[in-house]
C-alpha cells in the first residue's frame, strides 16, 4: 500500500508543476489517435512492456503515462463526431448532436495571428526533415500519408513511422 501512495504523491507533484495557473492555455496540440486502446488493452500493454524488461509489469508506464500534460477521450462505439445525445441507429438524434473537432479547429485562424493560415513561412517541410534526419542516422524510417501506404507497410521493415 505504501508503494502506491508514494507513486500517487510523486505523480501528483509532477502534474502540479503544470497546473493551469502556470500554463493557462494550450498553444500546440499533438493529436494521437489510438484505435483499440481500451482500458484492458492498455493494461495488457503495460504488463507486457514491464515483463519484457524483466519486471512484473503491472506498475510499468507507457509513454503517454509520463507526458507532463495529457487529455484523453474515449470514443463511443458506433458513433463519430457526436456528443452524448447522438445515438447509434437513430439518425434523428444526430441533427443536434454534432460537435466540432480538432480538424475543424486546425482550419480556424489563430487568435494571436488571425491573418496567418497555418502555413510555414520558411518553406520547410517538417515531415521531409524528419525522414531526412532518420536516413542520415541510418535508421529504418518511413513517412506515409495514405491508407493504401499504411495497408502495404511491412511493420518488420521500419522502426520509425510517421
Amino acid at each position: 500500500r505504501h508503494y502506491w501512495y508514494t507513486q500517487a504523491q510523486e505523480t501528483l507533484q509532477k502534474r502540479l508543476q503544470y497546473a493551469p495557473d502556470k500554463k493557462p492555455v494550450a498553444k500546440n496540440v499533438i493529436l494521437v489517435v489510438g484505435d483499440g486502446m481500451s482500458l484492458t488493452t492498455a493494461t495488457a500493454a503495460r504488463i507486457l512492456r514491464g515483463q519484457r524488461r524483466g519486471q512484473s509489469g503491472e506498475d510499468t508506464d507507457l509513454v503517454w503515462d509520463t507526458f507532463p500534460a495529457v487529455s484523453l477521450a474515449k470514443a463511443r462505439y458506433e458513433t463519430l463526431g457526436l456528443d452524448a445525445g447522438g445515438r447509434f441507429n437513430n439518425c434523428a438524434t444526430t441533427i443536434n448532436s454534432k460537435v466540432t473537432s480538432l480538424v475543424d479547429w486546425a482550419h480556424d485562424a489563430d487568435p494571436e495571428h488571425p491573418n496567418r493560415e497555418g502555413r510555414r513561412l520558411d518553406g520547410r517541410n517538417l515531415a521531409e526533415d524528419w525522414a531526412r534526419e532518420k536516413k542520415r542516422r541510418r535508421l529504418r524510417a518511413q513517412y506515409i500519408h495514405t491508407k493504401e501506404q499504411l495497408a502495404k507497410l511491412d511493420p518488420r521493415s521500419v522502426d520509425y513511422l510517421l
